[in-house]
């Protein structure tokens, strides 16, 4: 659970390092169609935004919850302006 949360403990960083974050993610995916890769990116953070918990540790979800939310949130409303 702790390697988990050390995992998606980026989600959960300061904006300007989660914006790095998203664009090394896109730069992984810039073989994928602009569309393509909205669509899919908006479904993985939806579903992320769906689970009662993001992180599994105590610890964990006091310090990055409310940000790791607010982050995926504000990706997908950036993502959704880009969609054709």
């Amino acid at each position: 659970q702790v390697f988990l949360d050390a995992d998606l403990a980026v989600l959960g960083s300061e904006p300007a390092r989660y914006s790095d974050y998203r664009l090394a993610i896109r730069s992984e995916y810039a073989h994928v169609t602009e569309s393509a890769y909205c669509e899919g990116r908006i479904a993985v953070l939806k579903k992320f935004l769906t689970r009662a918990q993001l992180y599994f540790t105590e610890g964990a979800r006091t310090r990055f919850e409310a940000e790791a939310r607010k982050n995926l949130s504000d990706e997908i409303h950036l993502l959704e302006t880009l969609q054709p």
